[in-house]
């Protein structure tokens, strides 16, 4: 499914921040903000994991926990849940991911304190959310737990 993350005005932090209300692209955009707090250093940090469960230079499955989602990866998929929120779990591949956090890179890049120049919006896409994530990751060999 592809959907675009939306941005949005935070009054609390006097930013922008992102967000959606479509499962999969929810939890991608929660985990971003919540977990990615490094900025690029961190989604460099990721795609190096996720590149390296690929390529089989690093086992797969759980690969860590942020503030608040868990990150597990199988060759070319990567499955993500959040660990307050049932339903909110995401399964896609490397390329999805990667594009995803390559807009984020931007989103990043922009000023994201100016109300009135809100940064774009950006595309994502993943195969599947909720149970179904959750279904896909396990269906492909994934593993819960450490």
């Amino acid at each position: 499914m592809k959907t675009r993350i939306a941005v949005i005005w935070n009054p609390m932090l006097n930013r922008h921040g992102i967000g959606s209300t479509v499962e999969g692209a929810k939890e991608i955009a929660a985990w971003m903000s919540d977990d990615l707090t490094r900025g690029q250093d961190s989604i460099n940090d990721w795609l190096a994991q996720f590149n390296a469960v690929a390529t089989g230079e690093l086992d797969g499955g759980y690969l860590g926990t942020g503030n608040a989602h868990h990150v597990r990866a199988i060759g070319e998929h990567v499955y993500i849940e959040c660990e307050f929120d049932e339903n909110m779990k995401v399964f896609l591949t490397r390329a999805q991911i990667a594009e995803a956090l390559q807009n984020y890179s931007a989103f990043l890049t922009a000023d994201l304190g100016d109300p009135s120049q809100p940064p774009e919006t950006f595309e994502v896409e993943f195969e599947t959310s909720g149970e179904m994530a959750l279904d896909s990751y396990l269906a492909m060999g994934g593993k819960l737990g450490m």
